[in-house]
């Protein structure tokens, strides 16, 4: 039975998009999940997935629909990330019209808690190759000349979904978290790049 269900995602050509009230995973006691960007969704929404026939994995796009008026500039001094995030899925059993992500994703996408997001599902993102990257403090650049930066790599981005352009995300490697921002991604396309699967990712820090 779960074989036959399975087999029929990826088959449909239809898209999702809803709006969702955003809380953090504090909210939902699992403050384990803040290092990654999988999301939990309302139980409504996996039905709507499986009817819809999404591939999967699942990856979605996360905006907000209003740009606030003063928004800061980034640490690059370059303009403001657009206001979108992507996401995978960690799974689907939060209320109805509710979700959980988190604190970081809401940061960037300057949302408060229990704020509007509209949530879109995505097709076609292309695997990433390469992606230069700014952490904000030496402390993981030299973590990852100690250890080897694919070995640090690996343990840092395992639970993420996608990179894309702008966002500073969050990721704990070694016991210790840390906060990066992400410059440039390749291939370029749409600025951002799927991580699942079999992947060789390249990656460099920015001076």
């Amino acid at each position: 039975m779960a074989s036959r269900l399975y087999t029929a995602f990826g088959q449909g050509k239809g898209s999702l998009t809803t709006s969702l009230q955003a809380f953090s995973f504090s909210r939902c006691g699992r403050p384990d999940l803040e290092d990654g960007d999988k999301i939990i969704l309302p139980s409504e929404l996996f039905r709507a997935v499986s009817r819809l026939r999404l591939p999967l994995p699942f990856l979605f796009k996360l905006s907000k629909g209003t740009k606030p008026a003063h928004a800061m500039p980034t640490r690059t001094g370059k303009a403001p990330p657009p206001f979108e995030q992507y996401c995978g899925v960690m799974e689907f059993s939060a209320d109805k019209g509710k979700c959980f992500l988190p604190k970081w994703m809401l940061r960037n996408l300057r949302t408060r808690e229990g704020g509007s997001i509209v949530l879109t599902s995505q097709r076609g993102v292309k695997k990433g190759q390469w992606a230069k990257l700014q952490p904000h403090t030496m402390a993981f650049v030299d973590l990852a000349a100690a250890v080897g930066p694919r070995e640090v790599l690996e343990v840092a981005f395992r639970n993420y979904s996608a990179l894309s352009v702008g966002e500073t995300l969050k990721v704990s490697v070694a016991g210790e978290s840390f906060l990066i921002d992400v410059i440039e991604v390749k291939p370029p396309e749409d600025n951002v790049v799927c991580l699942y699967g079999d992947l060789d990712l390249e990656a460099t820090t920015a001076p």
